[in-house]
Order: structure tokens, then sequence, then C-alpha cells
């Protein structure tokens, strides 16, 4: 493919950022992974994440002001794409004419082309890496990182059965027999089904293969609280590899999904391998902001993330859509009318209905002491990329599910 052929796809994919349907037949993903077998959905994941990420690269940081020369190709993507201002709209806000935009733009666009060259290993569109070659854990990661988890319903029993079915020609070339409980089968919990199969289906096939010829794997699963609880026990073999160790590209792919696999060595012999799936509910995100550019910027930024946003437009808004939807978090501008953020945090934290909910104080004013000492759980400094939106919403979700976890063993 030649640069140009290229450049065109990138510019192509960049105009149609959130149309799902469009980058779901993008032939883009043929170049990148010509063998790829991802399913219409993972293809526009893909995408979007790879594009957004490649853009995020190329920002300066922070102490690089947006209108200089050096964040230039940054700002141009990010105002016009990212943040989906027109052409004119983003040349006033970069103090440029048109012509200069557009200049900027497609310099930017082809730099953007050249990346991903790179990263597929020239022209050729081989998918191979430049350079040294990565690590299995690197591999792994990277995998992660470009397979961002997005929520949806999966049945319990069908997690179950899919992930037996993957194993079983393995289990009768070990001999060894698989025994499902039919509890929980009909629960559903929230969670990305690819990768809540592939984590099962990893700790699978790690037990079957550590099992001794002629036993029995028993799988049973539990519902509670949004979350499934898989217990896998088998009896290790005599020469089994590390038979009681977790394996550890399923430790990866529940982390991501904000699971977690365990093992331990029975006083019987056996070995229980405990899998927690289902953290990924759908998050629901007060956005208080008198600005409702905003709340539409975010909502771009968390498209198939398993966050659901609501917006409001001042502080009594805020404060009463806080009691009434009691959102998982809270984000807070502070520059607003009539009633500051800083007033709406203390009223937020006094409030016995809300005073359990992170807040995410999120403004120009950088000034994230006073936000820390005033009760605020993180703080975001305009201008927010996706990058530390994500990571911030992460940290305050991943924070809530261990305190519901600690209530949870302190009620029981």
């Amino acid at each position: 493919m030649t640069p140009e052929d290229l450049g065109a796809m990138v510019q192509d994919v960049l105009n149609h950022l959130y149309d799902c349907a469009h980058l779901q037949r993008h032939p883009l993903m043929d170049y990148l992974q010509p063998n790829h077998r991802l399913g219409a959905r993972e293809r526009m994941r893909t995408l979007r994440t790879l594009m957004l990420e490649l853009i995020e690269e190329l920002n300066p940081g922070p102490e690089v002001p947006f209108r200089s020369a050096r964040a230039r190709a940054y700002s141009v993507l990010n105002l016009h794409y990212v943040e989906g201002m027109t052409v004119q709209e983003a040349a006033r806000e970069l103090a440029i004419s048109e012509r200069q935009l557009y200049r900027d733009l497609r310099r930017a666009e082809r730099t953007i082309a050249r990346m991903i060259a790179d990263r597929s290993g020239g022209a050729g569109g081989n998918g191979e890496s430049v350079g040294r070659p990565m690590t299995r854990d690197a591999l792994l990661a990277a995998e992660l990182d470009r397979l961002a988890a997005s929520a949806e319903p999966a049945g319990i029993g069908a997690l179950v059965d899919g992930a037996v079915a993957a194993v079983r020609p393995l289990c009768q070339q070990r001999g060894v027999m698989v025994e499902v409980s039919r509890q929980a089968r009909a629960e559903t919990i929230f969670t990305d089904v690819l990768l809540a199969r592939q984590v099962l289906v990893n700790t699978l096939s790690w037990a079957v293969q550590n099992s001794l010829p002629g036993t029995v794997l028993y799988i049973a699963a539990e519902e509670s609280g949004g979350a499934a609880r898989f217990d896998v026990r088998y009896t290790p073999a005599a020469d089994a590899d590390r038979a009681s160790e977790a394996p550890a590209a399923a430790r990866s792919l529940a982390q991501h999904l904000g699971g977690e696999v365990s093992t331990e060595m029975l006083s019987t012999g056996t070995v229980r391998c405990t899998v927690v799936l289902g953290g990924l509910r759908e998050t629901t995100v007060l956005v208080v902001d008198d600005n409702a550019g905003i709340l539409e910027l975010f909502q771009r930024y968390l498209a198939d993330q398993g966050y659901r946003l609501i917006g409001a437009q001042n502080g009594a808004e805020g404060l009463r859509l806080a009691e009434e939807q009691q959102p998982d978090l809270i984000i807070l501008d502070v520059m607003m009318p009539r009633r500051d953020g800083w007033e709406v945090l203390q009223l937020l934290q006094n409030r016995p209905a809300t005073r359990d909910i992170p807040v995410i104080v999120c403004s120009v004013l950088d000034d994230p002491e006073l936000a820390f000492s005033l009760g605020a759980a993180e703080f975001l400094a305009k201008p927010v990329t996706r990058t530390r939106l994500l990571a911030v919403l992460r940290r305050c979700v991943a924070h809530n599910r261990v305190l519901s976890d600690q209530a949870g063993r302190e009620d029981t």
C-alpha cells in the first residue's frame, strides 16, 4: 500500500471516528491485521481506540501552550476530530486562518499514517513489530490496551458452556472429566463477554493441563452483587507445573475487567482456582458543568467504555440529581454561576445521601490540594484528555469496588 493510500484511509477513519457502522467495515483494519478474526464490534472499537491513542501520543504535555507550534499537530487533531469542532471553530480557537488549519490537519494526518506504518512494520502491513521482540507479558499488555473493555449483559451459564466447549478436546486428550454445577446458570452479569470468556478458557486450560489423568474437574458458579464467582477444583498431577499458581494470562485479563483470579491448595490435596468477574457493570457518572460541550466531549471520550453520563448545568441541579439518581461518580466543575464547585462539593460531603459518592473535581483552576482538603476523590485539570479521564475514572471505580467488597465481608 502506498503512503498516499494509507493517508487517505487514516483521514477517512478520523472523519468517521464516532460512526460505528462505518468503522465496523473499514479496510484499515485489514491492513493493520491481515489475518484478524475480529467481529464487527471489535473492528470498530480497535480502530477508534488506536486513533485516539495515536493522537494522544502527539500531545507534548501540559507545559506546552496548546496554541504553540509544538502542540499544533495534537491540537488540530484533538479539536477537530475528537472534540468535534468545525474547521472554522478550531481555527478561531487556535487563532490561525482556516487555510492554515487545513494545512496543519493534512500534515498531522500524514504523521498519524506514518505512525501506523511504523507499528505495522512498514508499507507491507504485515503486523510484525519493529526492533526487539516484545515479551509475552508486554504483548498481552499491548493487546489489552488495544481491546478497551466494553460492558454488556452476559449469561453465567453461557460463559461456562463456551469455556468448557473450548477445552473439551484437551480434556479428552488428558483423560480429565468435567462436571459443571447447575447453580446460578440463569443469572446474568455485566462484563466484556469476549475477555470474560478468555479468562475462563485460560483458567480451565491451565487446570486441565495440571490435573491428574482420570480425575474430575469440578466447576461451580454463583452470582452476588452483579459479579460472578467461578470455583474450579481439580486434583493436581504429581509433576504438575506450579499447579497451585493462577495462570498469569488469566490474572491479567481478569484484572483488566476489574476482577481477579486466585488459587489455593486445600487440605484435601485438591487445588481451588477462584475467578471473580462482572465488575464492569455500567457506571453512572453525573457531570456537573455549566458548559454543555463538556458533557458532549466526555460522552465521545467514553463511548463503548461502560459509562452512562448524566448532565447538570449548575450546582443546584447537580445537588438534586446526585440525591435522586445516586450516581457512582460525580465530575464537578468549579467555575459555575451562582454556586461554585467548592460550595457544591462541601454540600455533597455534608449530606448523608451523597457523602459517600466519590467526586472528581475538574477545573481550569489548578488547585488539587484544595480539592482534596474538601473531600474530592480525584482532581482533573482542564483541558482533559481521553487518556487522563479514563485513568481517573478507572481508579475511582476500582476504589469503589474495594470498598464494596470490604463492606460485604464485614456484613458476613
